[in-house]
């Protein structure tokens, strides 16, 4: 007598995708993915990357640098003979062109870099990108300020060398008579150069997660389009309007390719203030005036970029969405990624020597192999014996 086969009263069949399953697997396979890499595309990631290694240093590590050169460089500039070199001499295109025009440098790259950037995150909201400027015009009236306070010091606080100093009481009719004007003549040339890299740094960091932008564009239009509203998703575009994604989708396409190059110009140009400031150790002032240059200029950025701009007022955090913690895989550190390369192990790698992984011990792979055995009977033969049974 033939066995009444029992009914199937689970909802799903044991080895058959649900309808819900198969349509989520489908959606998956229809999400956009990034373009193909082109070699103009690496080696542009390349470049930022190294730009990105040269500005985003820990700001303690600059700083330090900074307090380092102006005191110890200088000190020793002081009581030792320094061979002379092109930066001993005032009349070299760096200290021409670049450092006598330097604030002027900076707003140069500064401005339409924080215009552009801020424009594009804020999704064309003016407001926001003015309030982004403002940092700009506070750090332009800083240098204005202790620029002429310095020369102020200098001219009404000094002295002339000669005999009868009263007859040549200010500095002009001092120099004009032929004679030297000695007064406490805080270096200029210091403070600009440690205040405009510390800024310059500072604004670039709207850069950091940049790339990624593009990727959650991409997917949010999708979802939009498919009407796709896995949780499991991350949409930080979510609370855009079409008109606002439109316009971010724009802007980011437009303005892309010149923030890129503003931020490599950037980089450039802090590296020749570190040259000229060593330059300025070496060769120009005394100590104690290029020391205290540097310590108004770090003392200004660290009232105003650490102490009074927060929230919104941040480098790239007017942004109506969190684009900063979305990096990518263009933007992950070297240092960080994993790989097969000598000393770094993937994870659940057993021992390896020179890189390569240690063959086991036959005893100990059969040992494992009973193992994985053991789980798969563990897992699959309960749903062999309920498919049969039904």
């Amino acid at each position: 007598m033939a066995s009444k086969r029992k009914p199937n009263t689970g909802n799903t069949m044991n080895f058959r995708p649900t309808a819900s399953e198969a349509t989520k697997e489908t959606a998956a396979g229809r999400r956009p993915l990034p373009d193909k890499s082109s070699v103009s595309s690496v080696l542009v990631v390349l470049v930022m990357h190294v730009c990105r290694k040269i500005l985003f240093v820990d700001p303690k590590w600059r700083v330090s640098f900074y307090a380092g050169v102006l005191f110890i460089v200088s000190f020793i500039a002081d009581v030792l003979p320094i061979p002379k070199t092109f930066l001993s001499r005032s009349d070299h295109i760096l200290n021409q062109y670049f450092v006598k025009l330097g604030w002027g440098w900076t707003l140069f790259l500064s401005v339409p870099f924080v215009a552009l950037t801020s424009f594009t995150v804020c999704c064309g909201r003016r407001q926001r990108v003015l309030k982004q400027l403002t940092r700009i015009l506070v750090a332009t009236i800083s240098w204005y300020c202790w620029t002429n306070l310095f020369t102020y010091i200098e001219t009404n606080y000094g002295k002339c060398y000669v005999n009868k100093p009263e007859a040549f009481e200010t500095k002009r009719k001092c120099l004009e008579g032929g004679f030297f004007w000695h007064g406490l003549d805080i270096s200029g040339h210091a403070f600009i150069l440690v205040y405009s890299s510390l800024v310059l740094v500072e604004e670039a960091r709207a850069i950091i997660g940049w790339d990624s932008i593009d990727d959650l564009i991409r997917n949010e239009e999708f979802v939009r389009n498919e009407n796709d509203n896995d949780p499991n998703i991350a949409r930080p575009l979510q609370a855009l309007t079409d008109a606002e994604l439109t316009v971010l989708k724009s802007s980011y396409n437009k303005f892309s390719s010149a923030v890129r190059g503003l931020f490599v110009a950037i980089a450039v140009l802090t590296c020749i203030w570190d040259v000229m400031l060593f330059g300025t150790a070496l060769y120009h002032h005394v100590m104690v005036e290029k020391f205290l240059g540097g310590c108004v200029a770090v003392l200004t950025w660290f009232l105003t970029y650490k102490c009074w701009y927060s929230g919104s007022m941040r480098p790239g955090d007017c942004a109506l969405f969190n684009y900063k913690d979305c990096k990518t895989a263009k933007e992950a550190p070297l240092g960080k990624r994993v790989s097969m390369s000598r000393g770094t192990k993937l994870p659940g790698q057993g021992p390896t020597f020179m890189g390569m992984p240690i063959p086991k011990a036959p005893e100990e792979l059969n040992k494992n192999k009973e193992q994985e055995q053991e789980q798969i009977n563990a897992k699959w033969l309960p749903r062999r014996q309920d498919f049969f049974d039904s």
